[in-house]
């Protein structure tokens, strides 16, 4: 992890984001809607989204996470996971208080999360970078 990576977790620990479990689709949904259009990708139904957490949720194989400030839900994700690896597959955020970098704590916390479910690598599935594949491996030491 990139150094500043680290440094905008700690700012967004410093600027009072939280992240927690969350179960609002609903929420989710209008948020994923609001990156959809800022970010120019398309977003499935609220229905798929309901579907997708109520299939997995019961297994514990899924979590939706939000990162909140004061509790105002700012961004959200959903991951999943199977055996060794998990899966960062979808990802919103509003276009309110970004400079609290909210994204970046949620991510850490979504890795803690596939961690504590015994993962050893963490996937950014749709994520592009420079690597062949994005994908990170989650250490014993964090």
């Amino acid at each position: 992890m990139k150094q500043k990576c680290r440094y905008n977790i700690r700012l967004a620990e410093k600027k009072g984001v939280t992240v927690r479990a969350w179960d609002d689709i609903d929420g989710f949904y209008k948020m994923i809607q609001i990156t959809g259009g800022r970010d120019g990708f398309g977003v499935h139904s609220l229905e798929y989204y309901r579907r997708a957490y109520e299939v997995f949720h019961p297994t514990g194989c899924v979590s939706l996470l939000v990162a909140e400030f004061e509790n105002k839900p700012l961004a959200a994700l959903m991951v999943f996971f199977r055996r060794k690896r998990a899966w960062y597959i979808y990802g919103a955020s509003n276009d309110e208080e970004r400079n609290r970098m909210p994204t970046y704590l949620l991510q850490w916390e979504a890795m803690r999360w596939s961690k504590s479910h015994g993962c050893e690598e963490y996937d950014l599935w749709g994520y592009l970078t420079k690597m062949k594949h994005a994908r990170i491996a989650i250490r014993k030491s964090q």
